[in-house]
C-alpha cells in the first residue's frame, strides 16, 4: 500500500520520474513532436523552458534540503526530490 516506495528500487523510481516529467509536458507540444517526428519544437517552446526550469530549481532545492537536514545520501536525495517534484507538478501520483 506504499506505492512506488514499496519496491525499494532507485531504478524504478528514476524510470517513473522520467515518465512523470514527460506527462507534465504540454500535450500540444508532444503532439507536434509526434506529428513532425522531431523533438526540436519542445526545446524551442518558452513554456517547456519554464517548466523545465521550475522542475530543476525545485528539485535541486528539495534535494539540498534532504541531503543537509535528513539522513539521505546525495543519490537518494536527488532521486526522492525529483520524484516528488515531478509527481506534484504533473498532478499524477
Amino acid at each position: 500500500s506504499g506505492g512506488i516506495a514499496d519496491f525499494h528500487s532507485s531504478k524504478i523510481a528514476i524510470c517513473v520520474t522520467i515518465f512523470l516529467f514527460i506527462a507534465g509536458i504540454n500535450y500540444i507540444l508532444a503532439y507536434r513532436c509526434l506529428k513532425n517526428k522531431k523533438i526540436t519544437p519542445i526545446f524551442k517552446s518558452e513554456e517547456f523552458k519554464t517548466y523545465f526550469s521550475i522542475v530543476l530549481i525545485l528539485g535541486l532545492l528539495l534535494s539540498a534540503s534532504l541531503f543537509l537536514n535528513s539522513n539521505y545520501d546525495l543519490a537518494n536525495s536527488f532521486t526522492h526530490s525529483f520524484f516528488q517534484v515531478s509527481s506534484v507538478i504533473s498532478s499524477s501520483l
